[in-house]
């Protein structure tokens, strides 16, 4: 199922990294001849590589490929910092409903010819047609070209994030890419981006080098090696050997790695927030009352210092209000404190006055990122009367139960970004059988997504998506946990930044 696919890829299973890399041979003699100056970097994949084609890609190992290989008008980082790639400018009408984008002119393509209008218009036809990424172009009339340089966006009504969304998808060449078959197989057509391909083994390996006729600054190093490692545990074990230079860690390992004077460490803020999804459609949880018990009888902090040493925030909605635009900060909406007797006095008001025993078990995956919190939920949820079992599957069965409703209480993740109106997905009634895995739907929050769609002042937008996250707190219509910070160990010459592509990587 496509639509199952691309959805994959907004699940965060810590696959933050999934492609942070480590390091190849130490490099070729440096300026002064008796020093080492490294010129490869390598980082490791912790899922197999599926496809070049960046209009047909489902995980994560691939997404981070992609923009190395690939470019679109601009790169839009994590926090929403913005570099122009493909274009000098753009301009939005005074009605915000048309987006003129000026290219960069000379822009080669690492096959052959020069970027122009036309493969543009390809690109963002073929993309149309992509259940992966036409939703980057929702509102879009049509797209046309005045001339060879300038591409112009018709909208059919004022959207905000437009721009963001447009920058997802990336620019083909329409002469080495309308030949090919989808998801291309083991063809390479070339992007215009600063790496290209030099090895692919996806099931082993995958080797990028620096592309000599990039259009903008030089990749910092010569080549990229991504080797495919089976988890964290086996890409730590990697990293000690130095046989890559970046490694997540996990908490077990946390204070070890950190006080080894040979390793660099940090803890690097993240999308990821982990939650109880809870079936608003399924007794006993399409009473509001069972909800917010199970929200009462949650002590977070206990919960993030059992699962991940501490190394992560409370948060009170599944989005991350230190990475996401507009998602409430603390105090700003209606937040659940962690209260026993209220737990219990709720139950009791819903017709449980004895506690509950639950016909479904709590539904996660099996690693000790989801695990460990599963049974610390067990055991909370215990005080409060609440009785279940846990029960682990694997992760495409866990996702296909969760968008079709086929569960009713779990704990998984979400890594979303950027801007606080694609939580509409989770949150709306139009994203039922989709991201929307509670099943939950009220009007109030419908209507103040769409108004947040409807007005470019960023003061007015976040007040709509207050009135939205306080409303759908009060609903429980999930039971928000924490985000992740993922603990990292580097080289210490290496400058590493997860919220920017590899391309802005390098070696001090």
């Amino acid at each position: 199922m496509s639509h199952f696919k691309r959805l994959l890829a907004f699940f965060a299973m810590l696959a933050l990294l999934a492609a942070c890399s480590p390091k190849d041979a130490a490099g070729t003699a440096g300026a002064t001849g008796s020093e080492t100056k490294k010129t490869v970097l390598r980082l490791p994949a912790t899922t197999t590589f599926a496809t070049t084609d960046p209009h047909y890609t489902a995980q994560n190992s691939d997404y981070l490929l992609n923009d190395l290989l690939y470019e679109s008008f601009y790169y839009i980082d994590n926090r929403g910092n913005a570099d122009p790639r493909l274009a000098t400018s753009y301009e939005v009408s005074e009605d915000g409903t048309v987006y003129t984008y000026h290219l960069k002119e000379g822009v080669k393509w690492q096959t052959g010819g020069t970027l122009t209008s036309d493969d543009v218009i390809y690109s963002i036809n073929r993309a149309l047609e992509s259940p992966y990424t036409s939703s980057y172009l929702a509102g879009m009339e049509e797209v046309t070209a005045p001339d060879s340089n300038t591409v112009v966006f018709k909208l059919s009504g004022m959207s905000p994030t437009f721009h963001i969304n447009l920058c997802r998808v990336y620019i083909l060449s329409k002469a080495a890419t309308e030949g090919l078959d989808t998801g291309f197989a083991n063809a390479y057509p070339g992007g215009t981006g600063p790496f290209s391909i030099k090895e692919w083994l996806p099931d082993q390996k995958v080797t990028v080098v620096r592309n000599n006729d990039y259009h903008g600054k030089p990749g910092s190093v010569e080549e990229m090696s991504f080797p495919v490692l089976a988890d964290t545990i086996a890409s730590l074990r990697a990293f000690e050997a130095g046989e890559i230079d970046l490694t997540q860690v996990l908490a077990n390992d946390w204070e070890r790695i950190k006080s080894n004077d040979k390793y660099k460490t940090s803890l690097q803020e993240s999308t990821s927030v982990v939650f109880v999804t809870m079936n608003n459609q399924q007794a006993p949880f399409d009473n509001a009352l069972v909800r917010q018990a199970v929200n009462y009888a949650i002590d977070k902090q206990d919960m993030l210092d059992a699962a991940v040493n501490g190394n992560g925030r409370p948060q009170s909605t599944i989005g991350n209000y230190e990475m996401v635009f507009g998602i409430p900060k603390p105090g700003e909406i209606f937040e659940y404190s962690f209260d026993l007797e209220k737990a219990k006095s709720l139950l009791a008001q819903a017709g449980y006055p004895d506690g509950l025993t639950l016909d479904t078990p709590i539904y996660t995956l099996a690693s000790d990122e989801f695990a460990i919190p599963a049974q610390v939920l067990q055991s909370q949820l215990a005080n409060a009367g609440i009785k279940a079992e846990i029960q682990t599957v694997e992760q495409s069965a866990l996702i296909s139960d969760y968008i079709t409703g086929n569960y009713g209480i779990g704990i998984i993740a979400l890594s979303m970004d950027l801007d606080a109106s694609i939580f509409a997905v989770p949150y709306s009634t139009d994203g039922i059988d989709g991201l929307n895995i509670a099943r939950y739907s009220n009007s109030i929050v419908d209507e103040s997504f769409i108004k947040a769609g409807q007005t470019l002042d960023e003061n007015e937008r976040k007040e709509f998506f207050k009135t939205a996250f306080d409303q759908a707190s009060r609903d429980a219509a999930y039971a928000p946990l924490y985000s992740m910070q993922i603990p990292l160990a580097m080289d210490k010459g290496l400058y590493a930044d997860i919220d920017k592509s590899y391309y802005y990587w390098g070696w001090n």
